[in-house]
């Protein structure tokens, strides 16, 4: 997902305990996989979502919650074509430029830019002008978007 764009689109998360700490690596070894830790003993956040040990969340395009499924056991086999099918929910009508979906273009998606151009990383939306390359470029058409030239 994160190479294809769709990271911040699709979320899948975890919540834990700061005082399960120190077993968090079994979540996030070797993946990109994001966990929330909670502050022990008020537990604020995993009480909001309902949480318990290693559940998994997941949120569509939109923030809403698509799935809440304990992987003791293992990751779900529908994990694949629920994210596949999520991917296909998404819109796309997005503002070329638009980084952070909110329908226009503005300084914090030249922010978002940079931060990926700073990171190496690629996004489609973010190539404004459609050369396959995240760079400077990009951002010039933005900021003369932006002051109307």
């Amino acid at each position: 997902m994160h190479q294809d764009g769709y990271e911040d689109k699709i979320k899948f998360f975890g919540i834990g305990k700061t005082q399960h700490q120190s077993s968090l690596s079994n979540w996030t070894n070797g993946n990109n996989t994001s966990v929330c830790m909670d502050i022990s003993p008020e537990n604020l956040v995993w009480n909001d979502w309902n949480a318990n040990q290693r559940d998994l969340f997941i949120l569509d395009y939109q923030g809403n919650l698509i799935s809440q499924q304990n992987i003791s056991s293992g990751l779900p086999n529908n994990l694949q074509n629920t994210l596949l099918n999520l991917i296909e929910q998404i819109p796309n009508d997005q503002i070329q430029g638009d980084m952070n979906s909110d329908g226009g273009i503005n300084v914090l998606d030249i922010v978002l830019i940079s931060n990926l151009i700073f990171a190496n990383e690629y996004s489609e939306i973010g190539d404004v002008n459609t050369d396959g390359i995240l760079n400077i470029l990009d951002i010039v058409i933005l900021v003369n978007t932006i002051i109307g030239d």
